[in-house]
C-alpha cells in the first residue's frame, strides 16, 4: 500500500502524468499504442514507457465497457441490517459486484441483466435473495439502464489541494449545485428511450473482457493466450468493438482507490423533480470524489433514481453526504439511502461473456449450456478463464 500511495502522490505532483491519465478517459481506439498516440498526441514510445513504469509502481488500467452496447443492464440490490456471505448467493454467473457495508451494516450486490431477459432474471434473483433475508422490508433494488465510469481529475490540483485529500467545503458544494440548477434548460434535454445492442459474437466479448482486465493488452499476446488468429482479433476489434463503441475510455483500476482510501460512500437518490435529476447528472461527475454513476428514469411513474460511489477524502470530514441530506430536507429529493462500503469485502466481476449463446448471437439464461459450448469452441480462452478464477 505504501508503494501505491507514493505512486499516487507522484501522479498528483507530476502534471504530465496526471494529464496523460486524464486524457485516457476519452480514448476510443484501444488495442495499439500507435492508435492511442494519434488520439492523444503523445509519442508511442512515451506511452509504452509511461504505462510500463506505472505498472511497476502497482498502477494499472482498465477499459470501461459500454453496457448498453453489450446488451446489458445493471440490477443493484441493497440489503440493510443483514450480512449475506458470497457462497450463499445464487445466480453468481451474473454477479457484477459484492460487498458488505457499515452504517448501516448490510450487504450490497449488483448483477448484469441481459436486456432480453431483464424481467425473468431479476425475478429469479429477487426470489432467491428473499429466501435468505428474514425481512423483505430490508431489501431495496433498482434496475439501472445507464452506467458511467467516473474518475477524479489528476492534473488540475497539487497533492494537498486535491479534493481527494482536503475534501470540499459546504459553501463550495452549494455554489456548484446552484450554478448547475439555475443554468440548466430542462426543455432542451429530451428523454429518449434507451437502446440496447447485442454483441456481434463471442470474440467481441473476449476482447472486451481482456481490455477490461488490462486496457493496454497486446493483441499479439492475446492471440496466443486465447487461441484465436491475430487477423480475426484485428477484424473484430476495429469492425465491432471500436465501431460499435463497446468500450468507452481507459481508467485507473478501482482497486488502487480501494487500497488508498479507507471509506467509500454509496448514495442512492430518488426524485420526481426532473430539474433536480438533470442537475445531479451534471453535478456528480463534477465532484472530484466520484468513482461512478448509474441512473434510470422509471417511465410512467415520473420517478428518477440515481446511484453514485464517492470516496471519503483522506483529511478531515467531508460534508458531501450532509449536502445530499440537505437537498432531501429542502424537498428537492424524495428519498436518500447512504451506506459505507467496506473495501476489504469488495469483489468485482467482469462482463459475463461465458453466458453468451454463440449460435444465436444473444445472451441466454441457460448458463450450463453456454459455458459448455464456450469450453468446446474456445478451449484456450476457457483455460485462461480458469486461471483467472484461481488467481482471485
Amino acid at each position: 500500500m505504501e508503494q501505491v500511495f507514493k505512486s499516487f502522490n507522484k501522479i498528483l505532483s507530476d502534471r504530465r502524468i496526471g494529464a496523460f491519465i486524464d486524457s485516457l478517459k476519452y480514448i476510443v481506439n484501444i488495442g495499439y499504442y500507435t492508435a492511442i498516440e494519434k488520439e492523444l498526441g503523445f509519442r508511442q514510445y512515451s506511452i509504452s514507457n509511461l504505462v510500463e513504469k506505472l505498472r511497476n509502481q502497482g498502477i494499472s488500467f482498465s477499459a470501461h465497457p459500454d453496457f448498453r452496447n453489450l446488451g446489458l443492464m445493471n440490477m443493484h440490490v441493497i440489503i440493510s441490517n443483514y450480512l449475506i456471505t458470497l457462497d450463499k448467493l445464487k445466480y453468481k454467473d451474473w454477479l457484477r459486484f459484492f460487498a458488505h457495508t457499515s452504517i448501516p451494516v448490510g450487504t450490497v450486490t449488483s448483477y448484469y441483466l441481459p436486456f432480453n431477459f431483464k424481467r425473468e432474471l431479476s425475478h429469479h434473483i429477487m426470489k432467491a435473495i428473499k429466501e435468505i433475508v428474514p425481512s423483505n422490508e430490508n431489501i431495496y433494488f433498482v434496475i439501472y439502464e445507464n452506467n458511467m465510469r467516473l474518475q477524479p481529475a489528476l492534473s488540475r490540483y497539487t497533492f494537498d489541494e486535491h479534493p481527494l485529500i482536503r475534501g470540499y467545503r459546504v459553501d463550495e458544494l452549494i455554489q456548484m449545485f446552484d450554478k448547475i440548477y439555475n443554468e440548466i434548460d430542462i426543455n432542451s434535454i429530451e428523454e429518449d428511450e434507451p437502446t440496447f445492442n447485442m454483441p456481434g459474437d463471442m470474440v467481441d466479448l473476449l476482447l472486451v473482457k481482456e481490455f477490461e482486465l488490462d486496457a493496454f493488452s497486446n493483441l499479439y499476446v492475446l492471440a496466443k493466450k486465447l487461441g484465436i488468429p491475430l487477423k480475426t482479433l484485428n477484424k473484430h476489434l476495429y469492425s465491432h468493438v471500436i465501431n460499435r463503441q463497446m468500450l468507452r475510455g481507459i481508467y485507473l483500476k478501482a482497486g488502487m482507490f480501494y487500497k488508498l482510501f479507507k471509506v467509500f460512500y454509496d448514495v442512492v437518490i430518488e426524485t420526481k423533480n426532473r430539474r433536480v435529476f438533470l442537475s445531479l447528472l451534471r453535478f456528480i461527475p463534477s465532484l472530484e470524489l466520484s468513482m461512478g454513476m448509474q441512473y434510470t428514469n422509471i417511465r410512467g411513474r415520473h420517478r428518477y433514481v440515481l446511484h453514485t460511489a464517492l470516496i471519503k477524502p483522506l483529511k478531515g470530514f467531508d460534508p458531501i453526504i450532509s449536502f445530499f441530506y440537505q437537498l432531501h430536507n429542502d424537498g428537492l429529493i424524495d428519498k436518500i439511502i447512504t451506506y459505507i462500503i467496506l473495501p476489504s469485502s469488495v469483489r468485482k466481476y467482469g462482463i459475463p461473456y461465458m453466458n453468451f449463446y454463440q449460435d444465436e448471437r444473444r445472451w441466454d439464461l441457460d448458463t450450463e449450456k453456454t459455458q459448455a459450448l464456450f469450453e468446446k469452441r474456445f478451449p484456450k480462452a476457457a483455460a485462461r478463464h480458469r486461471e483467472l478464477i484461481k488467481e482471485k
